[in-house]
This record gives C-alpha cells, sequence and structure tokens, in this order.
C-alpha cells in the first residue's frame, strides 16, 4: 500500500504547479517546542500541466488558504490547516483542514511541502523568520538538540 501511495504522490508532483500570492503571505514567527520555527502563513493557488497540441500548459485548479509554513529540522513543511480567523463552517462548526480533494497521504503532504519549499517567496519567508526569533530561544533550541 505504502508503494503505491508513492507513486501516487510522484504522478501528482509530476502534474501540479504551486505558486504563492505574495500579498497573501503573513509573516507569524514563533519558536514551538523542540525544532519547530512557526514561520507564517501563505495562500497558494494550484494548477495542473496540461499538453495540449505538444504544449505543455499550466491550467488554473484551485486555490488553498491559510496554510501554516513552518520549519522543521532545517525543512520547510507546509500544513494545510486553515488559520483560526478563517470561516466556521456552517454545518459542522469546524474549523476547515483538508480540502475535500486532496489526498490524506503523509505522501501527498510531502509533494506540496518539496513543491512550496522551492518557491523563493517561501524561502524569504523562513528567512525573515528565523531573523526576527529572539537568539536566545533559537540558540537554545539549537543546544538542545546538540549536547556537544
Amino acid at each position: 500500500m505504502a508503494e503505491i501511495n508513492r507513486a501516487h504522490a510522484r504522478r501528482l508532483f509530476d502534474l501540479i504547479e504551486v505558486e504563492v500570492d505574495p500579498k497573501s503571505i503573513r509573516l507569524v514567527p514563533r519558536q514551538h517546542k523542540g525544532n519547530v520555527l512557526m514561520c507564517g502563513y501563505a495562500d497558494f493557488q494550484i494548477g495542473l500541466h496540461q499538453e495540449i497540441d505538444g504544449v505543455r500548459q499550466v491550467i488554473p485548479w484551485t486555490t488553498l488558504c491559510g496554510n501554516a509554513i513552518k520549519l522543521m529540522n532545517d525543512k520547510i513543511h507546509f500544513d494545510p490547516k486553515s488559520e483560526k480567523g478563517k470561516k466556521q463552517d456552517p454545518e459542522t462548526g469546524k474549523f476547515p483542514y483538508f480540502p475535500v480533494w486532496m489526498p490524506r497521504t503523509a505522501e501527498a503532504r510531502a509533494v506540496f511541502s518539496e513543491k512550496i519549499s522551492r518557491l523563493p517567496e517561501i524561502r524569504q519567508l523562513v528567512e525573515r523568520a528565523i531573523s526576527e526569533v529572539s537568539v536566545p530561544t533559537a540558540t537554545a533550541a539549537a543546544s538542545a538538540d546538540n549536547p556537544f
């Protein structure tokens, strides 16, 4: 089953194009326990690659709003949970978590994290978050992971 999920995730990686709306990037630097740095939030536009008459095009498909961007052990991760300020679902009373269409496997989330970590705007967000986090907190987190 895991092999099937990896194969589907790899195919998903080849099919989608992820873009970020620069106006949607919100810096919210917070050091969490362990080696996790909350960097901020961003909205992503997802497009699908399609080949028409031998020309590869990106067809706009959907938008993911309010995604958390975190730095975990020196890797950028995307968390599709919406921000707390987003509207509640009137039927369930819950805040949106995963879009209905999004595969819920770890492999699929890894695909999105890999795509998103390549975006220069997201790299800048992470760099700004690192620079704004207090030095003692960042140093304490680094020293907790390295006993030497």
